[in-house]
């Protein structure tokens, strides 16, 4: 029930908190060097360099094996969908 304050964008998690069966969305996170997002079921990192990370959470290697090179479409959706949420 607080006033969101001008200097915040981004969602309530309150409707996850309260029911966690609720889906989310698509996480996205960056550093000077790095972008990451994290799916339902992957977690997909650029690089500066361009280099890539995929890891897929449903495997049991979770984030133990890089699976980019196994699949390369995910890798350029997931590099649409990081242009997108910076643009």
């Amino acid at each position: 029930g607080l006033a969101q304050p001008d200097f915040v964008d981004g969602t309530s998690l309150l409707p996850q908190m309260n029911r966690p069966d609720v889906r989310g969305h698509t996480a996205y996170a960056y550093t000077n060097k790095a972008e990451t997002l994290r799916t339902d079921r992957f977690r997909f990192t650029l690089h500066e360099d361009g280099g890539t990370e995929l890891y897929d959470h449903r495997s049991p290697e979770k984030e133990a094996l890089n699976v980019a090179a196994k699949y390369p479409e995910k890798v350029a959706e997931l590099k649409r969908l990081l242009s997108e949420m910076r643009d």
